[in-house]
């Protein structure tokens, strides 16, 4: 009389699928116990308990106890010592694997096997050999190697492959086809300006670590109106015609253009408050007065005065006037040569020569070569993203996106000036990604 499966199976099995590792190690635990002494050989039982067909299980029985046998006689660590002989794998691996016991190394897959060799399934039609390969030739031949096409790419790697092959092989490792990130176009003189000072500031801080030092400045402003933005109305469908929900058209006089002026200073480990400021003037120019009474006097001198800084030098916009730079602070000697002259210094170039602070200009025209050009993105998309209809808005939705600006986002910015100096010589003077 046949015995009932009295043992209730665990779940059902897609026949079609390979049986997972944790599955299978059950099943070995389940052998062990088989083996010992006086237990009954019920293997049914156990196959019907993990999962198993009774076809399946005996052929897992059969692997497992052949696994074994080459374990007892020394043939897997023969196998092991051999890939090692050969440098075939790194030696880490194979202590790993030699530790590790015949019931681990039956139960790990084929693919992630530190000694077998996977055999199922379509041979790959790119090796990783020719993966390599293909990456390399992107990486080290600069702007040509990137702007290589699909096809192109296989056929400098000797890849016989179709375009949608390379396509999904590269993808895996992050590669696809976009767009150039288009950049402003840079005058012959402009460029050559950025070279020479992108020389002369790689030379005086050659290191990420010589510029934790500096604080980089700037200006922003932000626009607001009080009839040029489109209004939002509350309708329901097929009132276009209702006089209610048409806006007027009103012409952009100043009185609408208005703005907010603020300035502020990043640098490494560092970040300021956002300073509102008051120019005087329509345009929001800072003048020398502005810069001394709102910005140098009140925010820059406690800086200067705190025991616990050792140093910082000062980065300041090269294209704003109200910084104090220009030629009138020089004059000429009856031999030619140019020297700075007490009696010809503004305002501004005063204040710094009292203070003994620390300063340099950007480059003009060089808003990539400026950490703090990347902050600005985020107070930017925070102001512009909510309606903000006067000066008190404006400035409260600027603080909470200043204030979203994070520590580690502007020390990388930082870091990364000697490699936007190095990116400006390579491109002869042209904008960088940054």
């Amino acid at each position: 009389m046949q015995r009932r499966n009295t043992v209730k199976r665990v779940g059902k099995h897609n026949w079609y699928a390979p049986y997972h590792t944790p599955q299978k190690s059950r099943l070995h635990g389940a052998f062990e116990a088989l083996d010992a002494p006086g237990a009954l050989p019920v293997k049914q039982d156990i196959f019907a308990k993990f999962g198993f067909s009774r076809r399946s299980g005996y052929r897992e029985l059969e692997a497992w106890r052949k696994a074994k046998e080459r374990d007892a006689a020394g043939e897997i660590n023969q196998e092991v010592q051999t890939e090692l002989n050969a440098g075939e794998i790194e030696q880490a691996e194979l202590v790993q694997a030699g530790k590790e016991s015949i019931h681990d190394d039956v139960a790990r897959r084929l693919g992630n096997s530190t000694w077998r060799t996977e055999t199922r399934g379509r041979k790959k039609k790119i090796s990783q050999e020719q993966v390599k390969r293909m990456e390399e030739i992107i990486e080290e031949n600069g702007r040509e190697g990137h702007r290589l096409s699909w096809n192109a790419l296989a056929h400098e790697a000797g890849v016989e492959a179709s375009e949608t092959t390379v396509r999904l092989t590269m993808g895996v490792m992050n590669f696809r086809h976009c767009k150039t990130c288009k950049k402003k176009w840079v005058n012959p003189s402009t460029a050559e300006h950025r070279v020479d000072w992108s020389r002369v500031m790689l030379e005086r801080y050659p290191d990420p670590d010589d510029w934790k030092d500096v604080r980089f400045s700037d200006e922003i402003h932000f626009g607001y109106s009080q009839g040029w933005d489109t209004p939002y109305v509350l309708c329901k469908p097929g009132c276009q015609t209702c006089p209610d929900c048409i806006g007027q058209d009103v012409p952009p006089d100043d009185k609408y253009a208005k703005k907010v002026h603020a300035w502020a200073a990043v640098g490494y480990n560092f970040k300021s408050k956002m300073i509102f400021y008051d120019s005087g003037n329509a345009n929001g120019k800072m003048t020398h007065k502005c810069y001394v009474e709102q910005i140098l006097e009140p925010v820059v001198k406690p800086w200067l005065q705190d025991p616990t800084v050792d140093r910082f030098v000062l980065e300041e916009d090269g294209d704003s006037s109200g910084h104090g730079g220009g030629r009138d602070a020089w004059t000429t000697t009856i031999t030619g040569k140019r020297i700075r002259d007490p009696e010809k210094r503004n305002l501004v170039q005063k204040w710094k020569h009292e203070n003994q602070l620390e300063f340099y200009f950007n480059c003009h025209s060089s808003p990539d070569l400026s950490p703090i050009e990347n902050c600005w993105k985020g107070p930017k998309s925070h102001v512009n993203s909510r309606v903000h209809w006067d000066a008190r808005t404006t400035k409260v939705y600027a603080l909470e996106g200043w204030e979203a600006v994070s520590q580690e986002h502007i020390n990388e910015r930082v870091l990364s000036m000697p490699q936007r100096l190095k990116d400006c010589i390579e491109l002869e003077g042209q904008f960088t990604g940054y």
